[in-house]
């Protein structure tokens, strides 16, 4: 004997699907549920046939939105990942030529002390005291620079803990804080491994995701800090340069040319100190997009291996996947 054709109603639908009439009815006028509606009174039936359509429809639908979303999370990972990196070595590169500029102050100061105890030695009082005086204006304008910078190179553990309380969560399914070699390598991250479901797998990726980004604003932060102290330094040699070829001038107008000349000496000889480590900085500058470009291919050739390996993973794993938990058609569902 055939079975009776069951007919369902809207209502019957929203509490069997845990989801509001008004729900279901979108669905009915947007056209992807098939309804009858017999008297034209707005009072829908729906086949039960037809759902179990639809529902199949739709979790096909939610198995591939999970896929993209899948994707799409990993390559922001990989992205913000070696967007990380790529600023951890511009901030290696940043921190050498801030170094090599205070380098050069202190060999500076090193031959204006050779001089002025030569000078002394030979009883050039004048000449050794310009030496004194160009030593006393460097020591002076680097003093509060220098300073500033050891501060904020202090303050730095401090920084990196407040850092690492924001991050919050992140840190509890990604990642082990560590005491690195290297400090801004803080971070321990754990190999994701295999999720046993769609929805775990996603978040443990959107958390690798959201750790790299934040690790990545934190060090552009650092590095955008870490170049004022760079341009500090820099206008202060110049400001000292200036100042030792005014008093240059002053000298050589009051016919006091030996002393003259030695602040001249002491300006020549911080200039050229100077401008050996500012083009040392004006080549890695321009060599800033050559770097980029290397970062940006790094990305994509890192983008394309993640979608040929998941490419192959999907295939291999198609006949596994399940799609749907419901029978099929020509068999009895359960009563709803």
């Amino acid at each position: 004997m055939e079975k009776k054709e069951k007919w369902l109603r809207t209502d019957d639908i929203a509490i069997e699907l845990g989801v509001t009439t008004e729900r279901v009815l979108s669905w009915i006028i947007s056209g992807i549920l098939p309804v009858v509606d017999f008297d034209g009174s707005g009072d829908y039936r729906i086949r039960e046939k037809d759902l179990r359509q639809f529902i199949k429809k739709q979790q096909s639908k939610t198995v591939m939105a999970l896929q993209q979303v899948k994707a799409q999370i990993e390559e922001e990972a990989i992205v913000f990942e070696n967007l990380y990196e790529w600023m951890q070595e511009e901030n290696k590169m940043l921190s050498r030529q801030y170094q090599n500029m205070d380098d050069c102050l202190l060999q500076v100061l090193e031959q204006y002390k050779e001089s002025w105890e030569g000078s002394l030695s030979a009883g050039d009082k004048g000449k050794a005291q310009a030496y004194q005086e160009a030593m006393v204006e460097v020591y002076d304008r680097w003093e509060k620079p220098k300073q500033e910078y050891q501060q904020w190179v202090m303050s730095h553990e401090k920084r990196w803990q407040i850092f690492i309380a924001q991050l919050g969560p992140m840190l509890e399914t990604n990642a082990g804080l560590m005491a690195p070699a290297d400090p801004y390598l803080a971070l321990n991250m754990s190999q994701i491994k295999a999720a046993s479901t769609m929805d775990s797998y996603v978040e443990s990726k959107r958390h690798q995701k959201d750790l790299y980004q934040a690790l990545y604003l934190w060090m552009k932060r650092e590095n955008n800090t870490l170049l004022e102290h760079y341009k500090k330094m820099e206008r202060t040699i110049s400001r000292v340069i200036d100042t030792l070829q005014r008093k240059a001038k002053k000298a050589s107008k009051t016919m006091d040319f030996e002393r003259g000349q030695t602040y001249q000496e002491a300006a020549s000889l911080l200039y050229r100190q100077w401008e050996e480590i500012r083009n040392d900085y004006n080549r890695h500058h321009l060599l800033g997009h050559q770097r980029w470009n290397h970062c940006q291919e790094k990305v994509k050739m890192a983008l394309s291996n993640n979608r040929s390996f998941s490419s192959q993973n999907d295939s291999s794993n198609e006949e596994g996947r399940m799609v749907s938990t419901f029978d099929d058609d020509d068999q009895e569902p359960e009563s709803i």
